[in-house]
């Protein structure tokens, strides 16, 4: 069994791709000294603005987000494919291809198999779409939480 963290972003603006607002910032950062305490091993991300900017308020010097975490598409897609083999998630913000655990045309690839895939403690900065895929209900907050996923059980417990 894998300990696997979940953190939720904070309170964001509305529209398309929306950013977190001022609270949702404070939100976030309210959870850095417990992430600290963690002992994280990998960082996964989603792909929209919010989580980019949930990961600069959560690890800021932890972990380099540009070379070290990893992105992945169960919450947001990329905005484009570089010609240089590198993805754009959002303006201004691309990655190296190694960071990307898309999944092409795989459509049996499974977001239960990419949960039980991921490194003992490692911190997946997801919403609502990641746990309606492994349908855990109930868990949809409009504030910054972190929780505890059991990858047997497919359980989660606010930390």
């Amino acid at each position: 069994m894998s300990q696997i963290y979940l953190a939720t972003c904070g309170e964001r603006d509305d529209g398309f791709n929306p950013c977190m607002t001022k609270t949702g910032h404070k939100q976030v950062k309210a959870l850095c000294d417990v992430i600290r305490q963690l002992g994280l091993s990998m960082v996964v991300a989603g792909t929209g603005m919010r989580f980019i900017e949930t990961l600069h308020d959560l690890l800021p010097g932890l972990i380099s987000i540009k070379d070290d975490a990893l992105y992945s598409p169960f919450a947001g897609t990329p905005s484009a494919t570089n010609a240089d083999g590198t993805i754009t998630l959002v303006p201004g913000f691309d990655i190296r291809k190694e960071q990307w655990l898309g999944v092409g045309n795989d459509h049996a690839f499974g977001v239960l198999r990419f949960v039980r895939s991921l490194e003992d403690n490692t911190l997946v900065i997801t919403d609502e779409e990641l746990l309606t895929a492994l349908r855990i209900e109930g868990f949809m907050p409009a504030t910054a939480k972190l929780y505890k996923l059991d990858t047997n059980t497919m359980t989660i417990g606010e930390i």
